[in-house]
């Protein structure tokens, strides 16, 4: 045996039109081929439409009524029809009209477009913020001293292109993200970190994060600089020809924040200091001195250079031997 209209719609035979329209509406956005992309949603559509039409619709459902055998509806039917023969008699007598009333025009239409100003008010995009991205970037002793660059790899997360962050497509996992609905991004960039800086800083890159939604701000980028230890306990340091004849304080980063260290007049290339990382367990800290000649240097700086090495040339012979 067929399900009955009712059945199909989910109410009982002596449902009100309000209850049934209420019913339809439920139903429409269930199964509507624009929103259920199932293989019998649009079969389903297609019934509920055609079981609305008929239901709330009083003379089709006094005829559905009678053909099914529902007897609940019919005396509401013939009082209803009573009714308007007494009131058609009444109007012939008083010679006001003698054209019975309107039946009421239920306007499907009007009822699917209900549906959809409801449906887009309450998916209406909201605009979110992309969130931020934190990492660790390590970098040595010596390149927290004088600075240096780096080329970072961001890994980027945000709603697939295919599903819309779904995860599924037509009841099945999404082919592109897997049921994830997320896609990664990598991204590269190019980082300058100043010179002394302090183990722990952060730098942020604006907008270098996740993505925003819906006219949404990109997120920031933040690195955390992390200074680690060289190799065999020992940090090369490089000051300038100058720096080792007049001597020069230099700000060395350790664990938290830097620590002092005063190079003393007449230094030599390779000597070596001793500091105290006191906030790391009082954690010694060997500084090798290492004297750099400057690059690219000027006529002008070449000239004083060469007659610097006429004066010192003979002396410098007699303390290499």
């Amino acid at each position: 045996m067929s399900e009955s209209l009712y059945e199909i719609l989910g109410v009982k035979c002596s449902a009100t039109k309000a209850e049934i329209k209420t019913a339809y509406k439920k139903l429409a956005r269930k199964y509507h081929p624009d929103i259920n992309h199932e293989k019998n949603a649009e079969i389903m559509f297609k019934k509920i439409n055609s079981a609305a039409d008929i239901l709330l619709d009083d003379t089709k459902r006094f005829q559905y009524d009678i053909s099914i055998g529902n007897f609940s509806n019919n005396n509401k039917k013939t009082k209803t029809n009573n009714n308007f023969n007494d009131d058609l008699k009444y109007k012939k007598t008083t010679k006001t009209s003698n054209v019975p009333p309107k039946k009421e025009k239920i306007e499907f239409s009007k009822i699917i477009k209900e549906f959809f100003e409801e449906n887009k008010a309450k998916k209406k995009p909201v605009k979110q913020d992309g969130k931020d991205i934190t990492m660790e970037i390590k970098i040595s002793m010596n390149e927290a001293l004088f600075g240096t660059e780096r080329k970072v790899n961001i890994v980027h997360t945000q709603k697939c292109s295919k599903c819309g962050g779904r995860k599924f497509i037509n009841g099945s996992k999404c082919s592109v993200c897997k049921g994830s609905g997320e896609s990664t991004i990598y991204n590269k960039v190019n980082v300058k970190i100043p010179s002394n800086i302090k183990n722990g800083t952060k730098i942020k890159l604006k907008g270098e994060g996740n993505k925003g939604v819906n006219g949404g701000c990109d997120g920031d980028l933040y690195l955390v600089v992390k200074v680690i230890d060289e190799k065999k306990g020992i940090t090369e340091v490089f000051i300038t020809p100058s720096e080792a004849i007049f001597g020069t304080v230099l700000e060395i980063p350790v664990a938290n924040g830097c620590a002092r260290l005063s190079i003393p007049k007449n230094t030599h290339s390779g000597q070596k200091f001793k500091i105290i990382d006191k906030d790391n367990n009082n954690k010694e800290i060997i500084i090798q001195v290492v004297v750099r000649t400057p690059k690219d240097l000027s006529s002008e700086e070449l000239a004083l250079y060469k007659k610097l090495a006429e004066f010192n040339e003979k002396k410098s012979r007699e303390d290499l031997f």
